[in-house]
């Protein structure tokens, strides 16, 4: 499977360096490549962990993304619809997936709907509201 060539590794690293060294670029930077059968074929981390700070940036390093996990959610579901691997209102395959969902009351429902499933009503949730309001929303 593809792999990075070792002689492009020294680039590939400077670059990204070069990057959390200059005043205008990023702070820290932790970079990653798989390839198609999930396997790691390149990693670096460059920099501080932010502006003023004196803690380098590591493969290890935390980031808070907050919301964007449901964007990344979103990406991945319709990649699997693109696929033919999910349909968009099959409650029973979202059930086989995440089992646990029923009991949370996470489904959107719409009358005429032969599975009743239109939707995760989980993705409207907004910060400060916890799972056990959504089972009341």
């Amino acid at each position: 499977m593809a792999k990075v060539a070792a002689e492009a590794i020294p680039n590939l690293k400077s670059q990204i360096d070069a990057l959390t060294s200059d005043a205008a670029g990023a702070p820290g930077v932790v970079f990653a490549a798989v390839n198609k059968n999930g396997e790691l074929i390149f990693q670096h981390a460059s920099g501080k962990v932010g502006v003023g700070k004196d803690q380098p940036m590591t493969m290890d390093n935390v980031f808070w993304i907050a919301s964007c996990t449901k964007m990344i959610t979103g990406i991945a579901c319709m990649q699997l619809v693109e696929q033919g691997k999910l349909a968009l209102d099959d409650s029973d395959l979202v059930e086989k997936i995440a089992p646990v969902s029923s009991s949370w009351g996470l489904f959107a429902t719409c009358s005429g709907k032969a599975n009743g499933c239109t939707g995760l009503r989980g993705l409207e949730l907004t910060n400060g509201i916890g799972i056990e309001r959504c089972a009341s929303l």
